[in-house]
Order: structure tokens, then C-alpha cells, then sequence
């Protein structure tokens, strides 16, 4: 009886185990896919602003991807250039200090730091302490940092699409719990190619506005150079027509030459009617 007593007991204990496996599972894909569904919101929004939509992905991880602090850096030519900043509720008392020191606006790709090496190299790089992101900063900034306490890990992720780096995420964390680790780690995959979509989406409608305004700046020059030489052109025109005009009123002159009047005269009206 004992032994059927703590079989039962084991088993008990398997299936309350595997129960609550699946529920974590369970809240954890749910969550992913909550998540993923508002960026994917973004994405299919009428917001056409670069900025704009990445301070609203910047705030999603934030408030539901654990992101203590996050940073989003999009790639032009060779600068990478800061798009969003945003924290968790308990550093935005700290947020305007440290947000210019941190995370300059404008970064060169060559730069040895790690966000240009991640972008450069195509690679997500993790640093476990805060600081070595900000190497030979004063004490009292040094002081700062370490107040900020809960940031245990800090990765760098670069964006990329269709193999093109276009610009990086860098999230900062807190310890996630081992048994959450895998699924945190399947958001994070999920998330930054959401994320590189978004802002590649947003990037090329970008281009698509500025190549339309070149265009229409070069219709506009087109239009101004046409009007420059119809003016230019019609003045000693209707000049010539003129003169033949009166030649075929007023001289005698051979068939011959009326017929050729004539026919300078057509040409001449013709050609000030075009413009």
C-alpha cells in the first residue's frame, strides 16, 4: 500500500509538473504572439514616420519584451543614426541624463564601439556588464550607471533583410529565469526580423517620397525651362511673322517669291502656336 501510495503521489507530481510545462508554454507563445502582433499593427498602420515608428516599437519592448533600456538605430549610407530611446517606468526619472551619453545620435559604421561591430559584421553581441558599452566615462557617470542596478545583460541585435544590414536594436535586461530563457530567446528571433521589416518598409517608402519630390522638382525645372524658351523664342518669331506679313501685303513681287512668303509665313505661325 505504501508503495502504490507514493507511485500515485509520483505520478501526481509528473502530471502537476507537465501541466504546468504546458501552461507556461502556453502563456509564453501567447505572449510572443502578442507582442509580434503589435509590431506586425505597425507595420500595416498609415504611420509612414521613421522616427514615429520606432518609438512605438522601442515602447512595445519595453512595457511587454522585458526591455529595461531599448535603442533603435537605423543604417544611412555609412552613419547609423539613432531613430528611438525609450525605458522601463522606474529609469525615466534617469533617462534624460544618461539617454545623450549612452547612445549618441549619429554613429559612424567604422566606429569600434559594439553597435557599429554588430552591424558591421552581421552579428548579435551580448555584454553582461552595462559599462563596457561606455568605455572611459568620468566617475560620477560611472556612479550614475551602477545606480541603475536591475540591467544584468545588454545584446545588440542587427537588422537585417534580404541579407542587407539596415540598421540594429540594442535591448537591455534584466536576469530572464532559466525555464523562460527558450521562449524569451524565440521572441527575440521573431521580434528583430518583425523590427527589421518595419523599418525597412519604412525606409524605402522614404526613398520612394524623396525620389518623388526629385522628380517633381525636376518636372517644375522642366516646366520653368520651357516657359523661358517659349518666351525666348515666340518674341523674334512673331518679329519674323510680322515682316512677312507686311512683304506679302505690300510688295509686288513674283509668284514664285509670294509662294515662297507663303510658306515662310505658314511655318513662322505654326511654330508660335506650339509654344
Amino acid at each position: 500500500m505504501p508503495d502504490t501510495q507514493a507511485f500515485s503521489n509520483q505520478n501526481l507530481s509528473h502530471i502537476t509538473e507537465e501541466l504546468y510545462k504546458q501552461n507556461l508554454e502556453l502563456t509564453e507563445r501567447n505572449k510572443t504572439l502578442s507582442i509580434i502582433q503589435r509590431i506586425d499593427d505597425i507595420i500595416l498602420s498609415n504611420v509612414t514616420d521613421l522616427q514615429q515608428i520606432a518609438r512605438q516599437i522601442a515602447d512595445i519592448i519595453v512595457r511587454h519584451a522585458e526591455g529595461k533600456i531599448v535603442a533603435l538605430f537605423s543604417l544611412e549610407h555609412t552613419i547609423l543614426k539613432r531613430l528611438a530611446f525609450a525605458t522601463s517606468h522606474h529609469l525615466e526619472a534617469q533617462a534624460d541624463e544618461f539617454e545623450p551619453l549612452f547612445f549618441k545620435e549619429h554613429i559612424s559604421l567604422s566606429d569600434t564601439g559594439y553597435l557599429a561591430t554588430a552591424v558591421r559584421e552581421k552579428r548579435s553581441i551580448t555584454i553582461a556588464d552595462f559599462l563596457h558599452l561606455f568605455p572611459a566615462l568620468p566617475e560620477e557617470k560611472i556612479t550614475t550607471i551602477r545606480d541603475i542596478g536591475t540591467i544584468t545583460t545588454t545584446t545588440i541585435y542587427p537588422l537585417i533583410v534580404r541579407d542587407e544590414a539596415i540598421g540594429a536594436i540594442l535591448i537591455s535586461r534584466s536576469d530572464i529565469e532559466e525555464n523562460l530563457k527558450e521562449y524569451y530567446e524565440d521572441l527575440m528571433k521573431r521580434l528583430v526580423i518583425d523590427v527589421g521589416i518595419a523599418i525597412s518598409n519604412t525606409l524605402l517608402y522614404k526613398h520612394i517620397q524623396e525620389a518623388n519630390l526629385k522628380l517633381q522638382q525636376m518636372d517644375h525645372m522642366k516646366d520653368e525651362f520651357v516657359s523661358l524658351v517659349s518666351h525666348e523664342l515666340r518674341t523674334p518669331l512673331t518679329t519674323v511673322k510680322g515682316f512677312i506679313s507686311v512683304l506679302m501685303e505690300e510688295a509686288k513681287l513674283p509668284d514664285e517669291q509670294k509662294t515662297m512668303l507663303t510658306l515662310a509665313y505658314s511655318s513662322t505661325d505654326r511654330l508660335i502656336k506650339l509654344f
